[in-house]
């Protein structure tokens, strides 16, 4: 064969197994032909996502897993690090075929996926590999958002090259939003004053961890979310005291870290967890992770790899309650004002007003128990009642009183 017969040869071989991939990864089945508002999400006004012009808070699972039983507790995000490996170079991204796989079930499940974008295409801006994802499956109605991970943070990728995805995630699909767990900056700079931490213009929403299990562990990198507070749920100060005007969402800790004597959350210290992120504004919530971490002994030690131990029946129950309480996590907040006594009690709380109803959402987020006093013209009159508890609750003039275990969580309707 002729060296131009060869060249030619070769270039069929390639070009047949470009078009296999793109077509064993293009969408299909039920659902694909929807219309287009139907699959369109978007940022509204208030943070929170609309999906087909609806509200939408986000409760998902890293490294999801147990799809049925997952939508059978109310998730309805999910994501995958299967799908972010591949060299940059390849046109197509070899796990292609499976993100379909994944975009299929997670539609098939009731629930939307995060969809990352290749790590090293990225990294290098090769952007012919990540145009490819997202004109493939941009329709697909199992698709939430795009999302990037770390890349600046990590010291893999210079900012601009962050800012160019965004840039091209708009051109190709002003229809989902992309999703930046990512930082302005490499996160050895971002150690200790953390208000300028995300980057505004190169996201439509931020995320980043809370790991904070065990209490007593310093925060370390910063990459790994620990707590600087020993006996205390402090909620991350990237959250906090953020200058961001993005929304926020946020994964919290549903892993055993690989420290010898390491346990994973504790019913009352995931559900603190939760509510203290609402409490301080996110507008969607993730658990991380299903799967991938490892223990002190090298085995996987995601919340789905241990289900005992890690509280698997009584994570799902709380995101059945988290899903229920959803239209009031979302509601406005009223103009009436409390304030709690003592003042420096570590018990934080917010108000949302939702079907004419006022809503009081309160964490201890000590491990010490905690007695206060929510005081207020708007309670005057009125009667709590407790939500997914059994205690009672009375007000008393214009005064809720309330005790609170260690990281305890009281969620009251007053009406």
């Amino acid at each position: 064969m002729s060296s131009l017969n060869k060249t030619i040869a070769l270039l069929f071989v390639n070009l047949f197994w470009v078009g296999s991939q793109a077509a064993a990864a293009a969408p299909s089945g039920p659902g694909q032909d929807r219309p287009r508002e139907e699959s369109r999400v978007e940022v509204g006004p208030d943070g929170f996502l609309r999906v087909g012009g609806k509200p939408f808070f986000p409760i998902g699972l890293y490294s999801a897993g147990h799809y049925e039983e997952m939508a059978a507790a109310g998730f309805n995000a999910t994501h995958s690090y299967a799908i972010t490996s591949g060299e940059a170079e390849a046109a197509i991204n070899p796990t292609d075929a499976r993100l379909k796989q994944l975009l299929d079930h997670s539609s098939a499940n009731g629930m939307r996926m995060m969809v990352e974008l290749p790590r090293k295409a990225i990294e290098k801006a090769r952007w012919t590999q990540v145009r490819s994802r997202i004109e493939t499956f941009r329709h697909h109605p199992g698709l939430l958002c795009w999302g990037s991970e770390e890349r600046v943070a990590r010291g893999t990728a210079p900012l601009a090259n962050i800012a160019a995805l965004y840039r091209l995630v708009h051109e190709l699909d002003p229809n989902h939003p992309l999703v930046l767990g990512d930082t302005r900056d490499v996160i050895k700079k971002l150690q200790q004053d953390r208000r300028d931490f995300f980057p505004d213009a190169c996201m439509d929403v931020g995320i980043w961890w809370w790991y904070p299990i065990p209490l007593k562990e310093p925060d370390g990198n910063g990459l790994a979310g620990g707590q600087r507070l020993p006996g205390m749920l402090e909620p991350p100060s990237w959250l906090t005291t953020t200058h961001s005007k993005k929304p926020l969402w946020i994964a919290i800790q549903s892993y055993q870290k690989p420290k010898k004597g390491a346990e994973f959350p504790t019913q009352a210290e995931y559900r603190c967890m939760a509510y203290l992120s609402i409490i301080n504004g996110v507008k969607g919530l993730f658990f991380y992770t299903g799967s991938g971490q490892k223990d002190y002994e090298g085995k996987p030690a995601g919340v789905l790899n241990k289900p005992k131990e890690g509280h698997w029946d009584y994570v799902q129950k709380l995101v059945r309650e988290l899903r229920e309480f959803s239209p009031v996590i979302m509601a406005p907040r009223p103009t009436s004002q409390l304030t709690v006594s003592p003042a420096d009690a570590p018990v934080e709380f917010t108000l949302r007003e939702f079907d004419g109803k006022l809503y009081l959402l309160a964490a201890n987020k000590s491990d010490r128990p905690q007695s206060v006093r929510f005081s207020g013209r708007v309670l005057s009159g009125k009667r709590a009642l407790v939500l997914y508890e059994t205690h009672p609750a009375a007000v008393e003039g214009d005064a809720l009183a309330a005790d609170f275990p260690p990281f305890g969580v009281h969620l009251y309707r007053i009406e």
